[in-house]
């Protein structure tokens, strides 16, 4: 394949990779792993943040039934990461105490500088979800 139909830009770099925005790593046994999305990852002063490293991280703790991460303007480092959490029925977590807990697993800047509590995670029309949107509401 040499583009896509009616597409304007090239579809592979000038050194013969194909350009998806996806971002992973080849192991010594020649594995392929995807990580996450080029656009999806924040880079806070440097520091490069997987946005599924801290959802997984995220959805791993008790009482907590869906995340999205993603970054948002900060004066400082540049962007910063922010999550949205849907908690489970019944579950009473803090914002505090879910920085508190992260803290035990991962580095501090990884830690989200703000969390919102919603009753679902915003979809788009594919029913993937909308970190465009979720970025707005940290605005």
């Amino acid at each position: 394949m040499e583009y896509y139909y009616k597409m304007e830009s090239p579809l592979f770099t000038e050194d013969g990779w194909l350009d998806t925005g996806d971002m992973g790593y080849q192991n010594e046994d020649a594995f392929v792993f995807f990580v996450d999305r080029k656009k999806d990852m924040v880079n806070r002063g440097g520091e490069k943040i997987w946005c599924t490293d801290v959802e997984d991280e995220l959805i791993a703790f008790k009482g907590v039934k869906d995340a999205a991460v993603v970054g948002i303007p900060n004066e400082k480092y540049g962007e910063v990461a922010a999550a949205v959490v849907v908690l489970e029925k019944g579950a009473q977590l803090t914002e505090e105490q879910i920085k508190e807990e992260m803290l035990k697993e991962m580095a501090r800047f990884k830690v989200p500088e703000r969390i919102l509590f919603l009753d679902a995670i915003p979809k788009t029309p594919g029913l993937k979800t909308d970190k465009k949107y979720i970025r707005t509401l940290f605005q």
